[in-house]
């Protein structure tokens, strides 16, 4: 465990400067009210001080979310991805985080990572309208093609209540993040960037408590797309083992309307398992769906992702 919990404190370094790893944790984190990393800081520092496994409730609840976008950004510093434009967009999110956003904040950073793996080059676009102007998150950009992208998490709809997420709240997120897309809305980005978003995607993070299936995934196809929209993209991680002593914990995807889902299909499975010598936990390199393997021959990740754009195309 001590891999991961090493890699969930570069993280912090990198976005707040401090050591994660020891006994008190930052005066920022704390004034802003940042639950989910002061849950994180206290499991995993109970895991250190007691010199024990970690349980596998306390591992998938508290120390998971923190490691979901941690393991992202990991990859991208070992293959020396991480520009500092890049990386100062990110921190001056984090930094501007509380309690209210953290989820949605935390949501952008580990899209922006997602799609710099899956080969799109990322560009922040805030500061691009006027002062208190609707505005989205991103536009990448992959062989010729752009999307405008922005995102929004409904994860742990119920975090600090009982409400359950439904389609009525969904459909209401839409209607209100479809407005960012409108032509006005997005004229000064298109000025900046010389070019005209070819795709208009909101993505939304629909994570349910325990990581358990959505309940809502079956009423998503009644959604409408609005006429400012292309798809909407909808990505969860999700349990797919018994979610009490063994889990695997894996990115999903659903799209509604006119886009491949496969875009960003880069991401890792998490394994934490019980074996006869304990627990144990492990994250691979996982692309939805996984490439096709042959007798002797096992397809490339450059040939898969280019297939599928072609299957798009045509």
């Amino acid at each position: 465990m001590n891999k991961s919990f090493k890699i969930i404190d570069d993280f912090i370094r990198d976005i707040y400067g401090f050591v994660f790893l020891k006994e008190s944790i930052d005066a920022r984190i704390a004034s802003n009210g940042l639950l989910p990393i002061l849950y994180a800081h206290g499991a995993i520092m109970s895991i250190i001080q007691e010199r024990r496994p970690p349980f596998a409730d306390e591992f998938v609840r508290h120390v998971y979310p923190l490691l979901e976008v941690a393991v992202h950004w990991q990859q991208l510093k070992e293959k020396n991805g991480l520009t500092g434009e890049f990386v100062d967009a990110c921190k001056k999110r984090m930094l501007n985080a509380n309690a209210g956003n953290f989820f949605g904040v935390i949501f952008e950073v580990d899209m922006a990572c997602r799609s710099l793996l899956s080969g799109w080059r990322t560009e922040f676009v805030e500061d691009c309208t006027k002062q208190g102007q609707s505005q989205i998150d991103f536009v990448f950009f992959r062989h010729g093609k752009s999307l405008a992208i922005d995102c929004r998490s409904l994860r742990f709809a119920g975090f600090f209540s009982s409400a359950d997420l439904d389609i009525r709240k969904i459909d209401s997120a839409v209607v209100e993040h479809a407005q960012k897309f409108k032509a006005e809305h997005l004229d000064k980005i298109v000025e900046r960037l010389g070019t005209s978003p070819d795709e208009r995607v909101l993505v939304m993070d629909i994570t349910a408590q325990n990581y358990a299936t959505p309940q809502v995934l079956t009423a998503l196809d009644m959604l409408a797309v609005p006429a400012d929209l292309d798809a909407l993209l909808f990505t969860w991680r999700e349990d797919l083992l018994d979610g009490k002593e063994n889990h695997i914990l894996r990115a999903m995807y659903k799209s509604v309307g006119r886009i491949d889902y496969r875009y960003f299909s880069i991401t890792y499975e998490a394994r934490f398992v019980k074996t006869n010598r304990g627990y144990a936990f492990f994250m691979r390199p996982y692309v939805e769906p996984e490439p096709i393997v042959v007798v002797g021959q096992s397809e490339s990740l450059e040939e898969y992702e280019r297939k599928r754009e072609i299957e798009a195309e045509n």
